[in-house]
């Protein structure tokens, strides 16, 4: 029951990998920015929302589950970590005024999360420190 709770919980953990992909999202507008004016610099993304839907629809190959040995180990936790991935955009050129919204839609999304995060982490640990 305790293992669900701590492990087994999807949506803090597609949070944290959601985490992880913002803070790569930032450091490729950073130098897609860094780069504006380098001859022949391709700009890039990060691809994490459009790779994570694929990996959750059910019609889709999803990745093995890790098969359990022994009834009293923990369930491990699921990751998306890995699916974050810079990819090349097809515009030739950077636009910076695009790139700073980016930036901006980016740290909004990146605060949103790790509001999130910080939440479930802070009720469990009410949940450990309570009484009763």
């Amino acid at each position: 029951m305790i293992e669900k709770f701590l492990f087994g919980n999807r949506a803090l953990t597609d949070a944290k990998a959601a985490l992880d992909a913002s803070s790569l999202r930032q450091r490729v507008v950073a130098s897609n920015i860094a780069n504006v004016n380098t001859p022949g610099y391709r700009p890039q993304e990060v691809r994490f929302e459009e790779l994570l839907r694929e990996s959750t629809d059910p019609g889709e190959g999803r990745p093995a589950s890790p098969t359990l040995t022994h009834p009293a180990h923990i369930v491990p936790p699921e990751s998306n970590s890995t699916l974050a991935d810079v990819a090349f955009r097809d515009s030739e050129t950077v636009d910076v005024e695009e790139e700073m919204i980016e930036l901006q839609k980016n740290a909004m999304h990146y605060r949103a999360l790790a509001q999130f995060v910080a939440n479930r982490y802070r009720g469990l640990m009410q949940a450990i420190d309570s009484q009763g």
